[in-house]
């Protein structure tokens, strides 16, 4: 929690000023498929996760009147270094359950939070998008 939630709203206390001046600005946070996909031993990182996804909803709210956005986006199982904490029996789980059965690739997952932090999403406010290959 300290790091997955406590720190994000830390960071975003400290430059809610700065972004409440500068037009279109926004915020995307990062959660997890993990919040639907439940895996044993998941509890304390699924939880702070998933408060990331009412954070940005909750968030989205209080400060549309300054036009700051706040989204988030929650990746599925992605090729970076924590893809090596899973065990090879969680992945597989994982990937059988979604359409595309593959890993993600950073880029991909990169690509909606730029997306997201663009101007071509103006009008998405206190969404969590999923990039999760189609999990079930």
């Amino acid at each position: 929690f300290s790091v997955n939630y406590f720190a994000c709203l830390h960071l975003i206390q400290a430059s809610i000023r700065l972004l409440a001046k500068t037009e279109n600005s926004s915020v995307v946070l990062i959660g997890s498929s993990s919040t639907i996909k439940r895996e044993p031993g998941s509890l304390a990182y699924s939880s702070s996760k998933i408060c990331l996804e009412l954070a940005a909803s909750l968030l989205a709210c209080e400060y549309a009147s300054s036009h700051v956005r706040f989204n988030c986006v929650a990746p599925g199982i992605t090729d970076t270094d924590m893809l090596g904490l899973m065990s090879e029996a969680s992945i597989s789980r994982h990937l059988a359950s979604t359409s595309n059965g593959r890993i993600a690739s950073a880029e991909e997952v990169a690509n909606v939070i730029y997306f997201l932090s663009s101007t071509l999403a103006s009008h998405i406010n206190g969404q969590t998008l999923r990039v999760d290959g189609g999990l079930s």
